[in-house]
Parts: structure tokens; sequence; C-alpha cells
């Protein structure tokens, strides 16, 4: 199964999230991650462990908005690890593209809709 995460700074990811659910549905493979959004949070923890909670043989493709950036530079830490994908510049219409797209080869799906 397909995973889907949107992370960014702030509450960008929240909103991409409550839009693409507003526009297309809820879809159980899509969540969001805010990075900063609360004082006392360890992002490098926090990503770590969204990650591992991944289950054996899911993907997961993480939506970044900005590549360079310190939410981007956090996930890219596991940029060699298998069925892990890393996509950065998240707008609303990639995230629709990317998550309602029905390309099985996840690789070959975010060449060409990126």
């Amino acid at each position: 199964m397909t995973k889907f995460l949107i992370a960014s700074h702030g509450k960008l990811a929240e909103g991409l999230y409550d839009t693409f659910v507003m526009v297309m549905g809820k879809n159980e493979n899509l969540s969001f991650f805010g990075a900063y959004t609360k004082a006392e949070e360890d992002m490098e923890e926090s990503v770590r462990k969204y990650v591992d909670g991944i289950k054996e043989g899911d993907e997961l493709i993480v939506l970044t908005d900005v590549f360079g950036g310190s939410v981007n530079n956090e996930f890219m830490k596991y940029i060699g690890r298998k069925n892990f994908y890393l996509v950065s510049g998240v707008s609303l219409p990639l995230l629709i593209e990317m998550v309602t797209d029905s390309e099985p080869d996840i690789a070959k799906r975010i060449q060409v809709i990126t």
C-alpha cells in the first residue's frame, strides 16, 4: 500500500491536507506533518517515529514544501530506505495528481507527474 505524507514548516501541510479532503474526500493513506507548530516537539524524533511506523512492504511518498529546507533535509536522511520517496515543492495540484494517479510504479509516477 502506498502512504502519502505532506510535510512542511508551520501549518501549510495541514492546510493542504484539509483542502485535499474538501475537494477529493477523505483518504486514509494521506496524512500531514507540520514542523515547528509545538515548542516542545523534536522534529528529528517525530520524523523518525513516523518513518519507522510504516509497515513492512508499504511505500511512503513524502511531499515537502521547500527543497533544502529543514523539513526536507530531515526526511532526506531516509532517502536510501527501501520504498521511501521524497518529493519537494508540494502544491495542491501536485498532491492531487500524486494521490489519485493509478500508475503502480511509484518511481515512474513521480517522474511523470513532476
